[in-house]
C-alpha cells in the first residue's frame, strides 16, 4: 500500500461549505485554523488531521522530541479529524 501525505491549510472555501453550525466539531477558522497532516486516500477522500498546541486527552498522537513538545502537549488531535472528499 502506498502512502502520500502533506501539511496543509484548510481553505476559506471549504470554511464556507461546512460552517459552524452545524459543525461545531471543526476548528473554527478564525479563533484557530487547521494546520493538519493531509492524507489521501485511494477511496476518493483526504483524512485531515489537525496540528495542535495543548492536548489535554489521550485520543491523540503525543509528540516527544520536538522542541515545542517539550514545553506543550503538542501533537496530532484525532478528536478533531475533518474527511474531506476530492473533488478535483
Amino acid at each position: 500500500m502506498e502512502i502520500d501525505y502533506a501539511v496543509y491549510s484548510l481553505s476559506d472555501e471549504f470554511y464556507e461549505k461546512y460552517p459552524n453550525p452545524p459543525y461545531k466539531e471543526l476548528l473554527k477558522k478564525k479563533e484557530r485554523r487547521y494546520a493538519c497532516l493531509l492524507i489521501q486516500s485511494h477511496y476518493g477522500y483526504f483524512i485531515c488531521i489537525p496540528y495542535r498546541t495543548e492536548i489535554s486527552h489521550k485520543y491523540a498522537y503525543h509528540f516527544r522530541k520536538s522542541s515545542r513538545s517539550q514545553k506543550h502537549r503538542s501533537g496530532l488531535d484525532y478528536t478533531k479529524i475533518a474527511i474531506i472528499k476530492d473533488i478535483s
